[in-house]
């Protein structure tokens, strides 16, 4: 019992080990090897190759079909080329089996000292991030040193050996264990790894662990679909091509094994270093012959997930986990960026509104767009929760707050949008509330503040120069003061011609002086937004 316990701790070590290197790789070069596929990602064979070095660097085809499907989503890479590469990234992960499985255990405490030093001396930097590397590539070490350990001796326990005879003497048990295994190791070449391990003991037969190799390849496939289940449609078309080809490779695999002894007789003489190999071989032949059929698939997934029409409520980025903190931060500004867009064309339609009639369908849109509004940034402000679940730098933490803050006060705007419309309704079901001639150039230079202060927090978001973004805060803090001013100004000679009786002005008093309000708070939440 005492080895079986082992077993499992080994097996869970060796997963926390592949995911401290993928997590720490993404940290510490995860915008440089984003940069780096977006520039090499321009032909099939590039695409291949590029594939099968990310992921050999991550150590999962999972994680680099989720990079590729991200620049895809950006437009940057064409679905053709993200195939390639996702058959590069299997090809790679199944190579990195075969590394991690040479003997170099010695290397173990090398890898875990220098990480350990580094993580405790860098905490929160560049080198630091790299020291989790060390540590993950050690704590691998040591996992596959154990698992090779207790493999032997696991054979002495009556109730495994029963379930291992139960597997090996069923096709479909086996091929379902690899698959299982692969969604919860989040990795096939964990359970390649395992499956070697348990073959070299006897506690698994030969063609049992071949049939564990399928289902692990099978279920990595699945895994990449589950993952970007929440993605844009143009996200999803590598991951998904991908599923496509496993599922047509593991068909073809399955027939061959289950019909002939082929596999049998390749690998066995090699030991348990053949299920590797047959991994490996598995790949090498499904990536080949997917090649021939990369167009005609291309073609076939862009029917089935065409690109969306372009949409302000188009979904956020939901692929943070496996995204450096600096691009995920980058994501979310954009998003920012997008929902100022938004505001910008709720107040170019106000004049209309002010001078004459609103209808029913222009308050309607009106109310969507606030509604927008506000949902964005309720995404944004759950995207950012996952980022602060990553180890950020103090530059990081910084930054992600400061977009923190900048969404609550959009999220704001939206709710001073919905009390804007709100106010106007009055106006279409009084139709004869027309403003006097003085008052409506007063809310239009109101209106006309305010479009200019959004091009400033616009600008704000969008430029990287500190220079710049410091006049830019001046100026919009500058805007906020003169708007107050201004608004005392109006409310002063609003109040003059209502005393003086005009017309006009008395009948729209509480409406006037309702809008000049929601202006002024809505440029006060407006000039909230100071990220730096």
């Amino acid at each position: 019992m005492l080895t079986v316990v082992q077993m499992i701790g080994a097996v869970a070590l060796l997963i926390w080990g592949t995911h401290t290197v993928k997590t720490a790789m993404l940290n510490t070069f995860g915008e440089s090897l984003r940069k780096t596929l977006a520039k090499v990602l321009k032909s099939k064979p590039a695409g291949a190759l590029a594939g099968c070095a990310i992921a050999m660097l991550l150590q999962s085809s999972t994680a680099a079909a989720l990079l590729v499907s991200g620049l895809q989503s950006e437009g940057v890479v064409t679905t053709s080329i993200a195939l390639t590469s996702v058959l590069g990234a299997n090809l790679g992960s199944a190579l990195m089996v075969r590394v991690m499985t040479l003997d170099i255990s010695a290397l173990a405490p090398l890898f875990l000292l220098a990480g350990v030093a580094l993580k405790l001396r860098r905490p929160g930097t560049k080198k630091g991030e790299f020291g989790r590397i060390l540590l993950g590539l050690g704590f691998i070490l040591l996992a596959l040193t154990t698992i090779l350990e207790t493999t032997a001796p696991i054979k002495s326990s009556p109730g495994v050996v029963e379930f291992f005879a139960w597997v090996s003497d069923s096709s479909v048990a086996a091929m379902a264990g690899g698959t299982l295994l692969a969604l919860v190791c989040f990795s096939s070449l964990a359970v390649v790894v395992i499956t070697a391990g348990l073959v070299a003991s006897g506690a698994l037969t030969f063609d049992a662990g071949l049939w564990f190799a399928v289902g692990a390849d099978f279920g990595s496939a699945f895994l990449a679909l589950l993952t970007t289940a929440a993605a844009s449609p143009v996200a999803k078309r590598g991951p998904v091509g991908n599923f496509f080809f496993r599922t047509a490779g593991v068909t073809a695999f399955c027939l061959i094994l289950a019909f002939t002894d082929w596999g049998e007789k390749l690998f066995v003489p090699m030991g348990a270093d053949g299920v590797i190999w047959f991994h490996i071989t598995f790949n090498i032949i499904t990536g080949f012959v997917g090649l021939f059929f990369i167009d005609p698939m291309a073609d076939l997934i862009k029917k089935l997930l065409p690109t969306p029409e372009a949409s302000p409520e188009a979904r956020l980025f939901k692929l943070d986990n496996l995204l450096d903190p600096d691009h995920s931060l980058s994501l979310s500004r954009k998003e920012l960026v997008k929902s100022v867009h938004m505001l910008h064309g709720f107040w170019t339609t106000m004049p209309a509104l002010l001078t004459g009639t609103p209808t029913e369908e222009d308050l309607a849109r009106l109310s969507r767009i606030a509604g927008l509004l506000e949902r964005r940034s309720r995404q944004i402000s759950q995207f950012l929760s996952v980022v602060m679940t990553r180890h950020l730098a103090p530059h990081q933490f910084v930054r992600r707050q400061r977009q923190k803050n900048d969404n609550a006060g959009l999220l704001f705007t939206g709710r001073a949008m919905t009390s804007i419309v709100e106010a106007l309704e009055t106006r279409r079901t009084h139709p004869d509330y027309v403003f006097s001639a003085a008052g409506r150039e007063e809310l239009m230079t109101e209106q006309r503040r305010i479009l200019a202060n959004l091009e400033i927090v616009q600008k704000l978001f969008e430029t990287k120069d500190a220079e710049q973004r410091r006049e830019l805060r001046l100026k919009l803090r500058a805007e906020k003061k003169a708007m107050e001013r201004e608004e005392f100004e109006f409310i002063e000679h609003h109040m003059t011609r209502v005393m003086n009786e005009v017309g006009k002005s008395v009948k729209t008093h509480a409406l006037h002086m309702e809008l000049l309000t929601l202006f002024l708070r809505f440029n006060s939440l407006l000039c909230v937004c100071d990220e730096r």
